[in-house]
Formats: structure tokens, sequence, C-alpha cells
């Protein structure tokens, strides 16, 4: 999995980056990009490099 996101007991999120060479849409490992087939799927292909795929950059938000 690319990123891992959490509820803190306050109700904001950690998001955390797992790994930078995964797909930067693949959150817990769910597919999250909704321009993506396997958007909802456990069985996110993003790693075979189809057109849904985008490297993970790094960045995370702060309390999405």
């Amino acid at each position: 999995m690319s990123r891992f996101l959490t509820t803190n007991k306050d109700g904001t999120y950690l998001e955390e980056i797992e790994s930078v060479e995964e797909c930067k849409w693949r959150i817990n490992d769910i597919c999250c990009n909704d321009s993506s087939q396997y958007l909802g799927d456990y069985t996110c292909r993003a790693e075979e490099k189809r057109e849904c795929f985008e490297k993970e950059d790094g960045n995370v938000g702060e309390g999405e």
C-alpha cells in the first residue's frame, strides 16, 4: 500500500506514507482513484503501471 489513513480520537485524520514505490491512490489497500476501473477494489492493479497509476509524491494532507 502507498498510504495508510487512520482516524484520531479528536476526529482528525493521520495520513502516513508507507511506500513511495506504490501508487499514491492506494489508501489502506483500496484503490481510491476515481478515474480507475479498480475504484473501491482491494485488488488495485496500479502496480502494473496502467493508465491510473500515479507514483507516490510523498506529500500528505494535514487534517483532511
